[in-house]
């Protein structure tokens, strides 16, 4: 670990060659405060030879660490978070960014208010333009109202980029059993176990509106058609799993109207396999 840094994302990676590059060079510009982890999974492509050759230069430590065997997103998720040595973690995906100054500003106000996580506010860019805020307005509201407000607005709402757009202390992190390796949805799980925590040792948590640090890139390489089919199974199965029996209407619900608007914009029509369960 580096003398300085305070904080390691860790970056699960995948044949992330054309986008990983903007997100390293995005945490160069963070300061030594910051240190990034790239695991790559057993990736086809050249991610891991850039990867390296960035890291070789930059003004920040970067460690690059390459796998093998393939063993799917959550399962290197957790692989790349056991690399980190600093005391706050975070991850994200290997095409998204981040603001100048954003890791300072998020371990500043943790130990303002002594929260265990943090999280904070971020913006939807499409074809390099910032394009919304991640939180619309309900969500800000259920956020703001506390962590038995916010956990409610997990377990009845498809998960957004609020499922990812967290800073935690590591010891935290660890105390919820890190994010799980064998749930399709395990950033949504981390969120649920994560909060739920925080209800029941009645800690608090951070919650930063106005902290629009974090950039989550849209691009059409994200999803297929079959990916949002897929998708769809897998959360309606984490709700069932992992949502209080009382709230399964609601939330299930949810996911059919998320991803029905997700087809709607491509132009996808609503699989007839679907039709009936809908």
């Amino acid at each position: 670990m580096s003398d300085t840094a305070r904080v390691t994302v860790c970056i699960p990676a995948y044949n992330a060659r054309e986008y990983l590059p903007d997100l390293l060079f995005s945490l160069c510009a963070q300061g030594p405060y910051v240190e990034a982890v790239v695991a790559d999974d057993a990736s086809t492509d050249d991610t891991v030879a850039v990867a390296r050759a960035i890291a070789a230069i930059a003004p920040i430590r970067i460690r690059v660490f390459e796998h093998e065997q393939n063993i799917g997103m959550f399962p290197n998720c957790r692989r790349a978070f056991s690399y980190a040595e600093t005391d706050y973690v975070t991850h994200t995906g290997a095409d998204d960014l981040f603001m100048p100054g954003y890791f300072v500003r998020c371990v500043d106000v943790m130990g303002q208010y002594g929260a265990a996580v943090m999280w904070a506010n971020g913006w939807d860019m499409t074809r390099h333009r910032l394009t919304k805020p991640h939180f619309h307005q309900a969500a800000l509201d259920a956020w703001k109202g506390g962590v038995r407000s916010a956990l409610h607005w997990l377990h009845t709402h498809v998960p957004g980029i609020y499922s990812n757009c967290w800073i935690a202390r590591r010891d935290f992190l660890d105390s919820v059993g890190g994010i799980p390796a064998d749930e399709p949805c395990g950033d949504w799980v981390l969120a649920m176990r994560m909060m739920t925590a925080l209800r029941d040792s009645n800690r608090p948590f951070a919650f930063t509106p106005d902290l629009m640090g974090y950039v989550f890139r849209r691009h059409n390489k994200q999803h297929s058609e079959k990916d949002i089919v897929a998708m769809l199974a897998d959360q309606v199965d984490t709700v069932r799993r992992h949502v209080p029996e009382a709230l399964h209407a609601v939330a299930i619900k949810a996911v059919y109207d998320k991803r029905r608007k997700m087809l709607n914009a491509r132009g996808i029509p609503w699989p007839e396999m679907l039709k009936e369960a809908s």
